[in-house]
């Protein structure tokens, strides 16, 4: 007869006890390895996030350079324009054969005696040399001719014409602003208004004196004004040679009272003096450059589209010229490399996490 041998009870209890305590740190060493890899998780995505926020910053940094490096250079460029349109004005007031046969015409001499010829050729030789000349205009068919829209002229110190090239228009009424400038010895200038033949045009005057006279505040016996629409040889200047961004874009602006007005054609085919928008509108680019030449920032622009954008000051002149390029090309590999982390990391800690399901 075979004994069958029973274990004690305490050692069963003992056995069970140590399961259920191995268990227990199994459990634990689980929960601690799933915060671990929970924490360890969010410290990767935010260590991702500020890398990529460092890189966006530093990218960000590298287009403000460059965008200012190519702003200043087109500011620049628009800024040498005005001044050359000057530069042929104040050469005429200090030609001294103009100064005595002006004196002579403000003296009563006739327009078509010889210094009235003189003068005329003089003028619309420098008209043709330095494109104070009205745009092709397209043929009339009815009996009407057709009206002036730039040119150079000679007028009195009342504003009376003296002298005018061909195509030059009677002087508008905004001019007289600028006569009231280059009368006291500083170059006078109309900013741009719509012509009677729907051009944008501006204007410049200075003052002449006569031979022997001092340039004394309202000393002059005359002024030389010249008109000239804004067209090609202003706007090309606005292009950056070389430039490979694709969805750059250089205009100018002014502030007129509360509002921005577009001074230059647009990329979405918005003629000059077209548009205007709010100079408070929330957000926008041209608003916030307007306000703060020379900074940089993101913001939209007139369509509504994200761009960076910076400004520069035309010196003298009150334009802004604004500088922007879309956001979505400038930051493209920031953002590409932030879906490539964020996509590895997420993919790593779903591994862990699935590992660690198993586990459990």
């Amino acid at each position: 007869m075979t004994l069958t041998t029973t274990p004690p009870v305490n050692a069963l209890s003992t056995d069970e006890e140590e399961e259920g305590r191995a268990e227990r740190r199994a459990k634990r060493a689980v929960r601690f390895l799933m915060a671990g890899l929970a924490l360890a998780a969010v410290a990767g995505m935010l260590s991702a996030w500020l890398f990529v926020r460092a890189e966006r910053e530093n990218s960000l940094y590298q287009w403000q350079v460059r965008t200012g490096i190519v702003a200043d250079s087109r500011a620049t460029d628009v800024a040498r324009w005005l001044d050359d349109r000057v530069a042929t004005l104040r050469a005429l007031t200090q030609n001294m054969s103009l100064q005595l046969y002006m004196t002579s015409l403000v003296s009563g001499v006739g327009a078509e005696a010889v210094e009235g010829q003189y003068l005329r050729n003089l003028m619309e030789a420098t008209a043709q040399r330095d494109g104070f000349l009205a745009p092709a205009q397209p043929v009339i068919k009815a009996n009407v001719a057709p009206s002036g829209v730039a040119g150079l002229a000679l007028v009195d110190a009342h504003g009376r014409t003296l002298i005018a090239t061909a195509g030059m228009p009677t002087l508008p009424p905004e001019m007289n602003a600028a006569l009231e400038q280059a009368a006291k010895g500083r170059p006078g200038f109309m900013d741009v208004q719509t012509g009677s033949a729907g051009i944008p045009l501006i204007g410049f005057a200075l003052p002449v004196y006569g031979v022997q006279d001092d340039p004394a505040p309202h000393g002059q016996i005359g002024f030389v004004v010249g008109l000239l629409p804004l067209g090609h040889d202003l706007f090309e200047r606005l292009v950056q040679p070389g430039d490979t961004a694709t969805s750059a874009k250089n205009y100018l602006m002014r502030k007129t009272g509360n509002e921005i007005e577009y001074l230059s054609p647009l990329a979405d085919g918005t003629e000059p003096l077209k548009r205007r928008l709010a100079a408070d509108t929330p957000g926008l680019a041209d608003a916030f450059a307007l306000a703060h030449p020379w900074s940089f920032g993101e913001r939209r622009n007139y369509a509504g589209i994200d761009v960076l954008v910076t400004s520069r000051v035309i010196p003298g002149f009150p334009w802004v010229l604004i500088r922007t390029v879309n956001s979505s090309e400038a930051l493209a590999e920031s953002e590409s490399r932030l879906r490539t982390i964020l996509v590895v990391l997420l993919m790593v800690v779903g591994a862990l996490i699935a590992g660690a399901s198993a586990l459990w």
